[in-house]
């Protein structure tokens, strides 16, 4: 689930990135690299509640948000414009999958104070 987590929240940061190639958008596009790079990091190097909880609420709402813009599903349905198609794929795809790894990990996380003989 970590890999799933850290491979999701890195794609949804290349699709971030080649937004920022095709519209020229620096500043905007540089905040939308910067904070799925961070949780990646976050989720990868962290295993408490906490953490992984934070990485899928952020998940949960970069998702909502990417499917509530009409340009996503607009790119979506174009494939053939394959610039904006690869962004829209990246990112929706990814945050389902930082989405589903954090929440999960999050889920079966034992927390700060519980100790268990089986490895994470």
């Amino acid at each position: 689930m970590r890999v799933l987590a850290v491979a999701g929240f890195i794609a949804t940061a290349v699709g971030a990135g080649i937004e920022v190639v095709l519209t020229g958008l620096v500043m905007p596009g540089a905040i939308f690299i910067a904070i799925p790079l961070a949780l990646a990091a976050l989720v990868g190097l962290r295993s408490d509640r906490l953490s992984l909880g934070l990485a899928a609420l952020v998940a949960a709402l970069f998702l909502y948000g990417n499917l509530s813009y009409s340009v996503t599903l607009g790119r979506l349905q174009h494939p053939d414009d394959l610039g904006p198609f690869v962004d829209a794929a990246l990112r929706t795809l990814g945050l389902l999958a930082a989405l589903i790894g954090s929440a999960a990990m999050a889920l079966i996380s034992q927390g700060p104070h519980r100790h268990s003989s089986v490895p994470r």
